[in-house]
């Protein structure tokens, strides 16, 4: 099956900047803020409350970007919808310990 992952994050939180250099990603270092964690059914707003969110606060809510070594699926970015990879380089990374969570599904 598919192999998933969250974001790379050791024990200083990661943030990816808006620059890049090619396909390179560039990451900053900062104090771990508290998680805010939205949760709920199907329909009760949680998209709508998290795009006011970062449209509000820009610089403080974002995204984790799973990693994953499935295909895209049609209109899928990567980068934006998940980090689209091949299978040794996840396990690579998962040897490396630059994983917070992952999962073989």
């Amino acid at each position: 099956g598919a192999f998933a992952m969250q974001f790379p994050l050791k024990p200083w939180i990661a943030s990816r900047s808006l620059c890049s250099i090619g396909r390179g990603r560039v990451w900053h270092m900062a104090a771990a803020p508290p998680p805010l964690v939205i949760c709920g059914p199907s329909g009760v707003g949680k998209g709508t409350l998290i795009d006011r969110l970062m449209k509000k606060f820009p610089g403080h809510f974002g995204f984790s970007v799973s990693h994953t070594t499935r295909a895209p699926r049609p209109g899928e970015i990567d980068g934006k919808h998940y980090h689209f990879t091949d299978m040794n380089s996840m396990q690579a990374q998962v040897a490396a310990g630059d994983f917070l969570e992952h999962a073989n599904v």
